[in-house]
């Protein structure tokens, strides 16, 4: 479908919208975008409906339009995942983004499908999500415990639309169908018709276009809840083993997954200025994925540096820079100078991938 037409399909579905199909969300959805609502809904095919699903965008990705698509095209180098993944295993490679939370209340809700989608459509490497777990163990996409933050559920109290649902705010506390009622938020509080997505619908959208990084994985079984969707999906390259498992764990793991696929999982182990020695050590002993992850980036600090400075070009180094004063192409290009070449950013991802198109892709 041409993207004109998609455009014009999306501006007509959002105008349905906005005479109030759905009670109890905000109707700010704006007409480059498409709305999600319950997997019920997805019995029913998107032209009856009048709107398309996160299950749709699943199933069929390029029926996504982002809202930037007619601004900027990423080079289609940026868009392919063999190269993405040759880059994470080599150490001295090109300059690579985490795109945290996905859009992080940008253009989309952070850790949504449509979030996901619009930044890996943007040339992502690799996608930092939330992982928690339901009341009935199902892992989903979410940052925080509470449900307050994110998501319409005080507004649908205030309505009288949440009688039928858990008084808890905790996450914990609810079941997927139940949390599939609520709709996600932007960070300024506009409502949006997205949903909650399952890490499932995170993995599927991902594998073949980008790498998962998981953080926040709290009440999580790796074994249990984590590696049989990976097994399932067949997505062993996609996702990440976390910074949270030590290399001895993460060696058992990867041996599991490279027994079935024949592939080495990627994985970034947490170092510090006094650790990076052992974990490197740990890395070349069961000779897992050189890379390193050191947490927030301290922009014009040599003694910051000078820690990890033996290593540099040796292991891909991976960084964050989550604040604004930090997030820029000035950050971004000292950074990759020095070696370290992996960044996470948070306010500005599409400014990120701009600029590694630029850098690295003639873009």
């Amino acid at each position: 479908m041409d993207r004109k037409i998609k455009k014009l399909l999306s501006f007509a579905m959002a105008c349905v919208l906005c005479l109030g199909i759905f009670a109890g969300c905000d109707q700010g959805t704006p007409p480059e975008t498409e709305p999600s609502t319950e997997p019920e809904e997805s019995k029913i095919s998107p032209e009856e409906r009048g709107y398309y699903l996160a299950e749709d965008y699943i199933a069929d990705p390029s029926l996504f339009v982002p809202s930037w698509a007619d601004e900027w095209q990423p080079p289609e180098e940026m868009l392919d995942f063999e190269e993405k993944y040759n880059s994470f295993f080599t150490p001295n490679g090109r300059m690579m983004s985490i795109a945290h939370r996905g859009d992080r209340n940008i253009l989309y809700p952070e850790n949504s499908i449509e979030g996901i989608l619009s930044v890996i459509m943007a040339g992502a490497d690799i996608v930092e999500i939330d992982v928690i777990l339901t009341k009935d163990g199902i892992p989903v996409a979410f940052h925080d415990e509470d449900l307050l933050r994110t998501t319409n559920l005080t507004l649908m109290r205030l309505n009288g639309l949440a009688d039928d649902l858990p008084k808890s705010n905790k996450i914990g506390d609810w079941t997927l169908e139940e949390l599939r009622k609520l709709r996600l938020t932007m960070e300024s509080g506009d409502g949006t018709n997205y949903v909650i997505p399952t890490l499932r619908d995170v993995f599927m959208i991902c594998e073949g276009r980008c790498m998962v990084y998981l953080d926040k994985v709290r009440r999580i079984d790796w074994i249990r809840d984590i590696v049989p969707i990976i097994e399932d999906l067949e997505c062993y390259r996609t996702v990440i083993i976390p910074y949270t498992y030590d290399t001895g764990i993460a060696n058992l793991y990867n041996k599991r997954l490279k027994n079935a696929s024949g592939y080495n999982t990627p994985y970034a182990a947490q170092a510090g200025a006094s650790t990076v020695a052992d974990v490197t050590a740990g890395l070349e002993k069961h000779d897992l994925c050189r890379a390193i992850r050191l947490g927030e980036y301290l922009p014009g600090d040599p003694a910051y540096r000078a820690p990890y400075a033996a290593y540099v070009g040796k292991y891909r180094i991976v960084c964050e820079t989550l604040t604004r004063a930090n997030d820029n192409a000035t950050v971004w290009q000292e950074m990759y100078d020095n070696g370290f070449n992996t960044v996470m950013g948070n306010v500005d991802p599409y400014g990120l991938m701009k600029f590694i198109a630029q850098l690295h892709f003639g873009g």
